[in-house]
């Protein structure tokens, strides 16, 4: 995840306000809530999609607490949607906490209303 992030990957946190605000975030992350806490697909992520990448080429690596859901999204965009560089963080934040890694407070992206 270091490297991905150094090398300019963008990577997506999809879980909701309440799991950013119980775990914390990894710095460098953009914040877009996929599912809500129904498994409704929030309509509005496209277009947040769309506001952070350049190109359905571009590395895009998709992080969720255990790796479930953006395990989801990632085939979903891999195979359906067009994209052809998408990483799905496996085991989530949750594995990236267990193993030391670094998260910070989280704070509400300005465009919260796309969470």
């Amino acid at each position: 995840m270091k490297a991905k992030l150094a090398a300019g990957a963008v990577v997506i946190d999809i879980r909701r306000p309440d799991e950013w605000q119980a775990t914390g975030t990894i710095p460098g992350t953009h914040l877009a809530t996929f599912f809500d806490q129904g498994g409704n697909v929030n309509p509005l992520f496209g277009e947040k999609l769309q506001s952070l990448i350049s190109s359905p080429n571009q590395e895009l690596v998709l992080l969720c607490r255990t790796g479930a859901r953006s395990e989801v999204l990632s085939e979903y965009l891999s195979g359906q949607a067009g994209f052809t560089n998408v990483v799905n963080v496996e085991k989530g934040i949750l594995d990236w906490i267990d193993n030391g890694g670094e998260v910070a407070a989280a704070t509400m992206p300005d465009d919260c209303w796309l969470c």
